[in-house]
Parts: structure tokens; C-alpha cells; sequence
């Protein structure tokens, strides 16, 4: 389910930084929404990193999403995985 923007619900609440939210819905199975682009081709993990949110991108690290988008952390930091 995506708004006319292209953003889940997943996104919104990357977006405003909404931690729990983005828990009850990973725990509700809406782990493809990890890697859902929205009309700007972005994912929830980009706007959680645009917005800073290091608390929603660890959740994000922590169910496996920087790893399929090709990332690695190295030194506390993100980088393109290689």
C-alpha cells in the first residue's frame, strides 16, 4: 500500500522518526517495505539517513536492510559495500 507519493507506511514512519512505529511494523511482516522505493527513489533506510535518524537506521541495520541495499558498517559509519 503506497500513497500518491510512492511512500508505505514503513517510509512515513522512517520519515518522521516514528522508532516504534517502525518496530509494530516490521513485526507485523512488512519487511518488503525495507527496500520499497517511493516516486523519489528512496527507501525507507534514505530517509531515515537523511532525516539522521540513528535510532530507526539501526532498526533498520539490525533486520538486515543495509546488507541488501549493499552496505557495510565499518568504524560506526556507513559505506558503500564492495
Amino acid at each position: 500500500m503506497k500513497n500518491a507519493h510512492g511512500n508505505t507506511p514503513l517510509h512515513l514512519a522512517a520519515k518522521e522518526e516514528h522508532v516504534e512505529v517502525v518496530n509494530v511494523l516490521l513485526g507485523c511482516g512488512l519487511e518488503l517495505q525495507l527496500d520499497a522505493e517511493n516516486n523519489d527513489e528512496n527507501t525507507p533506510l534514505h530517509l531515515a539517513i537523511k532525516g539522521g535518524y540513528l535510532e530507526v537506521i539501526t532498526v533498520f541495520w539490525e533486520r538486515g536492510i543495509c546488507e541488501r541495499l549493499g552496505l557495510n558498517r565499518l568504524n560506526r559509519s556507513f559505506t558503500p559495500g564492495y
